[in-house]
């Protein structure tokens, strides 16, 4: 979210960070509030709550009275304790849809994957036991009620329509779903 008059002039991801740039052409000093989820890396997948502080910084090439207030952090924990599955979970095309409830008092997020309980025919494809049909990601805060949408891959896709039951997972927890 930026005030009016602020430019957003791109963000540019780097390993493990990203830099977010801005153009303020007003006179004036101007609130911008970004975000960026990330659940894990592609080198290191996240373990525990890991600490996360980011550090912001300001330059301009007018003079400047004050230079202590042209850089701030926060720091935030992340929580990677998983919410709770359904019991029954929606298809819709390529889609599926499921309830979950986050029970943690600081939130919930993470990676969500709907699997195979047993090695079957669909389609004329062989889908085997702990296949994954569809994936998603999911973040809630305490106590909400949300739905994760999780999205088959091509092979996938109409091994849905015919899978009657398989293993939803939301990071350690995981449930047995009937589809529908």
């Amino acid at each position: 979210r930026l005030d009016e008059g602020l430019v957003n002039l791109g963000n540019d991801p780097r390993p493990i960070i990203r830099v977010f740039k801005l153009y303020n052409p007003t006179s004036g000093p101007l609130t911008a509030d970004l975000w960026l989820g990330c659940m894990a890396t592609r080198t290191k997948p996240g373990t525990g709550n890991p600490v996360v502080s980011n550090t912001a910084s300001a330059t301009t090439t007018s003079p400047e009275k004050t230079l202590s207030n042209n850089h701030g952090s926060a720091t935030f924990t992340v929580d990677m304790a998983p919410a709770s599955p359904s019991a029954r979970v929606a298809v819709a095309g390529a889609k599926v849809k499921a309830k979950v409830v986050c029970k943690d008092d600081e939130g919930c997020g993470g990676v969500a994957t709907l699997v195979a309980l047993k090695t079957q025919k669909v389609a004329g494809k062989k889908i085997k036991k702990g296949s994954v049909l569809a994936e998603g990601t999911y973040v809630l805060e305490s106590g909400e009620k949300s739905k994760v949408v999780l999205k088959a891959s091509k092979k996938t896709k109409k091994a849905l329509k015919k899978v009657k039951k398989a293993k939803l997972k939301l990071g350690k927890k995981s449930k047995k779903v009937k589809l529908r």
